[in-house]
This record gives C-alpha cells, structure tokens and sequence, in this order.
C-alpha cells in the first residue's frame, strides 16, 4: 500500500474497479443514497493497487465498501452552449495509500478544489452513479459514529 516512490499511474482501465468506504446511513436497502456521494470530488481506491478491504484501514471497520468501475462515472454534461462539466478518475496517491485516487469534477477542462456546479447537475451525477455502484460489505449495524471495530488491525 505504502507509495515507497512509485510515480503517479494517470492510466485507468474503462474495467477497472474503484472502491471507497461509506456508512451505515448512506444506504437504503443495500443501495446507496446519492446524498451519501461526496461532491465535487471523492476519494476511492484503485483496484490496480488495492484490495476493497484496504479502504478500511487504518480504524473504518464499522464502514461499509462499495464499488463501481470507471466506466461508470457519469458522461460529461453541458448546462449550455459554453460549459462542459466532466468526471474522471485521477490517481492522486499518498505516503501511506498508494492506491488513493480521486473522482474528480472539471468545468471547461480545468480542475479546482472547490468548484461551484448547478445543483441539477449535483442531483444527476449522485443519481447515476448511486445506480452503478455495487455492495461489497456491508457496514457494521449500529455502530456508533466516530468509533471502530476493536477487531480490525
């Protein structure tokens, strides 16, 4: 997991599965809540570099995995003839998660932090994507907020 001064991989497979970790909350009869997407930007791990488990690490065990595979992130959608919104994975590994990458939002092609996009346009990406993701593991019933699974190393 560890990056150890391996370079950034920008190439992802249309197949290739992302995974993030969620709570209990975000779902509803084993689907996901699209509210329970994060926006603009969320953090995934790669199955290139990972196992679904390692979202989990180092204190998440009370959390949920979920997957969807990069093929899956919406198409891009224009509001009008000027703006184009786009999604796209984008390996953005850590000291410690080298899998780490994000599912980051692009108007007119350029990426910032904290973009500002049409609530309606919130609402259709959350939507979509929530139809395309799969459980992997479901979060531990009840557990409270902010604590973790004293099993879990």
């Amino acid at each position: 997991m560890f990056r150890a001064g391996r370079p950034v991989d920008p190439d992802f497979s249309p197949q290739e599965n992302l995974y993030f970790r969620y709570k209990e909350m975000e779902t509803v009869d084993g689907r996901v809540i699209p509210t329970g997407i994060r926006f603009p930007d969320f953090s995934v791990n790669r199955s290139k570099y990972s196992e679904p488990e390692d979202v989990l690490i180092p204190s998440y065990g009370e959390y949920g995995i979920l997957t969807f595979k990069v093929k899956d992130i919406p198409a891009p959608e224009r509001t009008n003839e000027t703006t184009l919104y786009e999604w796209k994975a984008v390996h953005e590994p850590t000291d410690d998660n080298y899998s780490h990458s994000e599912v980051q939002t692009f108007k007119n092609g350029e990426y910032k932090k904290k973009l500002d996009v049409p609530t309606t346009l919130k609402k259709k990406f959350r939507m979509i994507l929530s139809e395309r993701m799969s459980v992997i593991h479901e979060p531990i019933k009840g557990s409270a907020e902010g604590h973790t699974n004293p099993n879990q190393t």
